[in-house]
């Protein structure tokens, strides 16, 4: 009894997570009702309720766990081992063209005001970052060395994603792996 309800539960998520996607094509996430929500996902605004108290809270549980998805795939990387850790990128954007419209959706837009900050927080991130930027001493340079790698591996991301041409997830994570480097090794 206890796995047909897990079972359903997971279905009545799969289900609504699925029906904001299509919704946030179209609409803001504040202009998405609970009712019309419901109504795409083929589902009653009690069991909506049972899970969810609104669009947002969905949004949100959608957003951390692609967040942790990329996190698992990083944490298993070796940062002293340079080809792992492009192997382990490659493997995030792999997840993530597997997953385009989610990844489009929260790189591109402010549905989710700290996706990007949460994207490059995950910690084995920053410990490449550190790793690398290690015989930088000044703090200040240090945090505006990882700002500007920050921002534009996010840019470059969001530029790749929205591609129609895109190069290879091998290619793209070369390249932003290369870049980053060059930038945290310049002297």
């Amino acid at each position: 009894m206890e796995k047909k309800e897990n079972q359903r539960i997971a279905l009545t998520k799969r289900l609504v997570r699925e029906a904001l996607l299509i919704m946030l094509q179209k609409s803001a996430i504040q202009k998405i009702t609970v009712r019309d929500l419901c109504d795409q996902a083929g589902i009653n605004r009690t069991t909506f309720y049972n899970h969810y108290g609104s669009p947002e809270d969905v949004l949100q549980e959608m957003s951390r766990n692609f967040l942790d998805d990329i996190e698992d795939t990083l944490n298993s990387a070796d940062i002293a081992d340079r080809e792992q850790v492009h192997q382990r990128v490659v493997f995030v954007f792999r997840y993530m063209l597997e997953h385009l419209d989610m990844s489009r959706l929260l790189i591109n837009s402010n549905l989710d005001s700290s996706f990007s900050e949460r994207l490059f927080s995950i910690s084995r991130i920053l410990d490449l970052l550190e790793d690398t930027l290690s015989s930088v001493t000044d703090v200040s340079e240090k945090r505006a060395i990882i700002s500007f790698v920050v921002s534009g591996s996010y840019q470059l991301v969001q530029d790749w994603l929205n591609c129609d041409r895109r190069i290879s997830p091998d290619e793209e994570a070369r390249l932003v792996l290369t870049l980053a480097n060059r930038v945290c090794t310049k002297k």
